[in-house]
């Protein structure tokens, strides 16, 4: 009945309703796994749940940074260093969340030429690839390898260790809210 309430306001995008179905469905998995409930309310029949899309099919298309949005969020101090440097390999390297919040030290390859080079062993699509490191990134990298990781994280960093790790030193995972 909330899906199709939310359906027939057509005020929310069908993406968006799809996630506070999804965001429902797991907080009621969870209670049945707690023992709280004997099963889950959230069991819509097929072509209940809109299809994934944007309310506004052109507004991804226009949804890009501006290059002095990208300044900002990789210079600007008021922004923690861990972040800018995230913000850096996705903004500048061009990869997706879920890259730059895997990516470790290992796999930034400096001495690569003619540019530095980040060597992703997991992608989306499954193929490894290696993306070259803008002289800009480059220094980004640089400074946060040589003094903010270890002010950060109160040591140096090793080969195995996550460039921009949480601050309780796990993983990003892609589903990291803003």
């Amino acid at each position: 009945d909330l899906v199709l309430a939310m359906r027939t306001e057509n005020r929310l995008a069908p993406r968006t309703i799809r996630h506070v179905f999804a965001t429902l469905a797991a907080m009621f998995r969870t209670a049945v796994a707690d023992e709280l409930i004997q099963f889950t309310p959230c069991v819509v029949a097929r072509g209940i749940l809109p299809k994934k899309a944007d309310k506004d099919p052109a507004w991804r298309a226009q949804a890009i940074y501006t290059r002095q949005e990208v300044e900002s969020l990789i210079s600007d101090s008021r922004i923690p260093q861990d972040r800018r440097v995230l913000y850096a390999l996705d903004a500048v390297a061009g990869l997706r969340h879920g890259e730059a919040a895997g990516l470790r030290w290992g796999q930034y390859d400096e001495k690569a030429e003619p540019l530095g080079a980040l060597n992703l062993a997991k992608t989306k699509t499954g193929v490894p690839r290696s993306v070259p490191v803008h002289p800009t990134l480059a220094r980004i990298l640089a400074e946060w390898k040589l003094a903010g990781w270890e002010r950060t994280y109160g040591r140096m960093p090793t080969p195995d260790d996550f460039i921009t790790p949480t601050r309780n030193m796990t993983a990003r995972t892609a589903q990291e809210s803003p």
